[in-house]
């Protein structure tokens, strides 16, 4: 069968007047540079655009970095105003009484002094106080606080001055009757007249205050930035049902983690620029997806508009050379009448 149709199309191309082949020729040639110049400056306007999106991702990662650097650096700085006030120094030194209205009262007096430093602080969630006598300190509006100190007491038994930050977890406590997901520093203290230990510190920051961060950079219609942990479980993600699920199955994956930078993997069956960044403080890696059909959405449209325009001057081109290949075959029929 196919030898048959390649037969007849030979013996139509064959049976053609030179006039027509000609414009057969003329019309397959203009096409396929069409179509060739079509695929080329759309492969080459396409790389430039994805090195752009790269680019521009990656100063957006290191923005966000930079930007939960500032958020994290604080804490540690309104840790320590807890730390050297005076109030709290005295309170924690005091020893322990079974008197309620005096413990009460120095209940009420390190909670007044907690809320201050916390107040109008958007970045804190919650700030509590352990001391030695397993009593809690808190800054106000929190409920059902589970008391965690145990173990820190323990890990910075020997150290003078502990300082630990945790990955985002669920709290330990209500706040507005509900719980919620914070990455918290747990600092020991001591006395700033003898040395002795006094007690722990918990500040605790709302992870939904990370995510907003970067909530408003661009991925586009479907795509993503999220931070995930050393273990590829996901820490901060805008999408609130996607944390603590693990990543570390993805095929970009393993890139991520160990290189900074951009580059595009087939998943699904689609095309995806992963862009990536390691942030050093928490063993953290921001990283942001996006589809590559997405990316070069603008390229396509320019690109079918560009063949649209192409077929008209095909159109055109043929023609042209109708008019062309008469004048020219004109006298050549003339002679062969002759």
């Amino acid at each position: 069968m196919p030898a048959k149709i390649k037969g007849k199309v030979l013996d139509y191309y064959y049976s053609l007047s030179i006039f027509k082949k000609i414009t057969l020729y003329f019309m397959f040639a203009l096409s396929l540079l069409i179509i060739l110049l079509a695929v080329f400056t759309y492969r080459i306007s396409s790389a430039i655009v994805i090195d752009k999106a790269i680019e521009n991702t990656v100063q957006n990662l290191k923005l966000v970095s930079e930007k939960l650097e500032i958020i994290f650096v604080n804490a540690e700085n309104y840790s320590k105003i807890v730390i050297t006030n005076n109030t709290i120094q005295q309170v924690l030194s005091e020893p322990a009484t079974n008197n309620p209205l005096e413990n009460y009262n120095k209940y009420v007096a390190v909670q007044d002094e907690l809320r201050n430093i916390v107040d109008n602080k958007t970045f804190i969630d919650a700030m509590m106080i352990y001391d030695r006598y397993n009593h809690i300190y808190d800054s106000g509006s929190l409920g059902g606080i589970a008391n965690i100190s145990e173990e820190y007491f323990k890990k910075f038994a020997v150290t003078l001055y502990g300082l630990a930050w945790e990955d985002t977890r669920t709290s330990n406590y209500s706040k507005s009757n509900e719980g919620r997901n914070v990455i918290s520093l747990f600092q020991k203290f001591n006395s700033g007249r003898t040395g002795d230990p006094l007690g722990l510190i918990q500040l605790s920051i709302d992870e939904r205050y990370i995510s907003d961060q970067y909530a408003n950079i661009d991925m586009g219609a479907s795509g993503n930035l999220f931070i995930v942990n050393k273990n590829g479980i996901i820490s901060s993600d805008t999408h609130k049902d996607k944390l603590n699920t693990s990543i570390s199955h993805a095929i970009y994956y393993p890139w991520a983690v160990s290189h900074e930078g951009g580059k595009v993997f087939r998943m699904e069956g689609k095309d995806f620029l992963v862009v990536s960044r390691s942030y050093p403080r928490f063993d953290w890696v921001i990283i942001g997806i996006v589809p590559i059909y997405e990316i070069t959405k603008d390229n396509r449209i320019l690109t079918e508009k560009f063949l649209r325009i192409g077929v008209i001057f095909v159109v055109l081109a043929v023609i042209l050379t109708l008019l062309i290949a008469k004048s020219i075959t004109r006298p050549l029929d003339k002679i062969k009448k002759q």
